[in-house]
C-alpha cells in the first residue's frame, strides 16, 4: 500500500464515521453552522483520540506478545502506551465540548454519545486499517485473486 493510498484510505474511513454522526448531531441538537462546526471538530477530535486509543492498545499488544514469547525477563525497549493520559484527554474534551456548545443537560448526554461513538469508530478504523495494511504487506492478493478468478471459471 502506497503512503498515500494508506492516508485516503485513513480520510476515507474519518469521513465514513463521522459524516452520519454530524449529520445526527446536527438535527438533534438544532445547531446554527457555528456551532455545527464546532460539534464537527469535537467529532473529529473524539474519532482522532480514537484511533490514537487502537495505536495504543495494539502497539501494548504487541508489546505483551514480545515479552511472552522471548522468553526474557527484560522490558521492552518501548514503553507501553500509558491509556490514561488519553483517558484524561478525552474526558477534558467532552467536558469543553459541554461548555463551549452550552446545551441542556439532555442534550449534552446525547453529545457525550455522539463523542463516545465517533471515538469507538476511530478505534475501530485503527485496527481495521492496520491489519488490511499486515494483510496486505504479507500476502500476495494480486495473486490470490487472480487465483480465484482461475477457480471459478474452470
Amino acid at each position: 500500500m502506497s503512503r498515500q493510498g494508506g492516508d485516503n484510505h485513513f480520510i476515507s474511513a474519518r469521513e465514513r464515521d463521522l459524516n452520519p454522526l454530524l449529520a445526527e448531531g446536527r438535527a438533534d441538537f438544532e445547531l446554527d453552522a457555528e456551532r455545527g462546526q464546532l460539534l464537527e471538530a469535537f467529532l473529529e477530535n473524539a474519532w482522532l483520540v480514537g484511533t490514537r486509543s487502537g495505536h495504543a492498545k495494539l502497539l501494548n499488544h504487541a508489546i505483551r506478545q514480545r515479552e511472552e514469547h522471548s522468553g526474557i525477563d527484560e522490558a521492552a525497549p518501548v514503553e507501553a502506551v500509558d491509556m490514561d493520559s488519553i483517558q484524561v484527554e478525552f474526558k477534558a474534551m467532552m467536558e469543553a465540548s459541554a461548555e463551549t456548545l452550552n446545551l441542556s443537560v439532555a442534550r449534552t448526554v446525547a453529545l457525550w454519545d455522539l463523542l463516545s461513538r465517533a471515538w469507538t469508530a476511530g478505534v475501530q478504523t485503527y485496527e481495521s486499517e492496520v491489519m488490511a495494511s499486515l494483510i496486505e504487506r504479507k500476502g500476495d492478493i494480486a495473486g490470490e485473486a487472480q487465483r480465484w478468478l482461475a477457480d471459478e471459471s474452470s
